[in-house]
């Protein structure tokens, strides 16, 4: 298989598309274990059951700091820095 070479721009996109699908994904788990409802979860979250909807199917989505912190704890990920390249 040839090797494709992706520009930083596209590297940046891909990244991004797939801590998407990880947010997504992480809700609707969280969402099956705890047998919730969309609404259930938007209305934890200050937020419409169809923003929850569009979440979890990796949708680019403008919610509140607040929201967001929750969501990353529903969906069981955590934000840490980098480790400094020695």
């Amino acid at each position: 298989m040839p090797k494709v070479y992706l520009t930083e721009a596209q590297r940046q996109e891909a990244k991004l598309d797939r801590q998407n699908k990880m947010l997504g994904d992480g809700l609707a788990c969280y969402k099956a274990i705890n047998k919730l409802t969309l609404e259930q979860i938007g209305s934890g979250l200050g937020m419409s059951k169809t923003t929850v909807m569009h979440i979890i199917q990796g949708k680019d989505k403008r919610i509140p700091i607040q929201s967001f912190w929750k969501l990353l704890e529903m969906a069981g990920l955590e934000v840490r820095r980098k480790e400094a390249a020695s």
